[in-house]
């Protein structure tokens, strides 16, 4: 079977207080997976005098950095909702599919500085999670 990559095509999220969401995203646009758990210092010192591997563990999230979500400024106002799910201390369930049929799940949130393009009408995302899944 060959290898399939391609367009991440939407995002939807189900909150508990700001309710359901769809996002579309830009086509033809990176999309960065990391599934979080641990990951291993990258220290090259990260030994012992007599040659013994020193393996530092460190629990890092999940994330997704999508590609830009585009905007709707007069219609759905993606930037509002988005900024909404920021600002809540509530998690959303999110769902991320890939036009490869890869779906990506779990509970997270938008962080960092969201700011709305008017020109492009796109938006940037990076959503963060306490686990992220490939539910397919």
């Amino acid at each position: 079977m060959a290898t399939v990559g391609g367009d991440t095509i939407n995002a939807k999220v189900i909150h508990p207080t700001i309710g359901s969401h769809s996002f579309s995203f830009k086509s033809d646009e990176d999309a960065t997976v990391k599934l979080g758990g641990f990951k291993s210092d990258d220290d090259e010192g990260g030994i012992t005098g007599d040659g013994q591997f020193i393996d530092k563990l460190t629990r890092v999230r999940a994330s997704f950095e999508t590609p830009p979500v585009s905007w709707d400024q007069i219609g759905n106002n993606e930037l509002a909702i988005l900024q909404d799910l920021m600002s809540s201390p509530d998690l959303g369930d999110w769902t991320i599919t890939n036009v490869s049929g890869a779906i990506y799940g779990g509970l997270g949130k938008p962080v960092g500085d969201l700011a709305g393009n008017t020109n492009t009408g796109l938006i940037p995302l990076v959503l963060h999670f306490e686990s992220l899944k490939q539910l397919q």
